[in-house]
């Protein structure tokens, strides 16, 4: 019998301190600031648009087009390789403002040691590269060169390509880092 209470006892002892335990863990994970308030105030407005994102879009980028330390959005729809094109969003007074439409047919997006944005299009034999600038007022797609190549010939490389995410993943924006 006073086995039996001792341990009865005991027991008592360890689920009111295992409770405690508990309510004080909890008490910290409440205090400590929630993912989204640690973020810059472009991250749940970006999150917001990419979650929200009709069936059309495929992907995003986010990338500093117009070099202002503040990424903007382009987000890419089309079925298929040849179909694809971007739509610039630009963060203005915490509203996302549409910029304009580009092709992003047969295409690789790279930023440049100097802060350029280019548009490498190659198919066919045919590359055209753009340099794609940004404005408060507009976008802008400037044809910077035009080469055919023969047929056994690769195309220009370039460094620092931008990756194209898919827009089930918002994994990016947590770890997008502003230059």
């Amino acid at each position: 019998m006073k086995k039996k209470i001792l341990i009865l006892i005991l027991l008592l002892l360890l689920v009111t301190g295992c409770n405690k335990a508990n309510k004080e863990e909890k008490k910290e994970v409440t205090e400590e600031p929630t993912v989204t308030e640690t973020k810059p105030n472009w991250y749940n407005i970006f999150l917001e648009k990419i979650t929200n994102a009709d069936d059309k879009i495929v992907g995003y980028y986010i990338v500093d087009i117009d070099n202002d330390k503040t990424p903007e959005l382009i987000l890419v729809s089309g079925e298929n390789e040849a179909e694809k094109t971007g739509e610039i969003f630009k963060l203005d007074n915490n509203e996302l403002k549409s910029h304009n439409q580009f092709s992003l047919s047969h295409s690789i997006l790279y930023s440049t040691t100097n802060g350029y944005i280019i548009r490498q299009m190659a198919h066919m034999s045919n590359e055209i590269i753009y340099n794609l600038s940004l404005t408060d007022e507009m976008f802008e797609e400037i044809k910077i060169s035009n080469k055919e190549y023969e047929v056994d010939e690769e195309y220009q490389k370039f460094d620092n390509q931008l990756t194209e995410h898919n827009i089930l993943d918002v994994t990016p924006l947590e770890t997008y880092e502003e230059a």
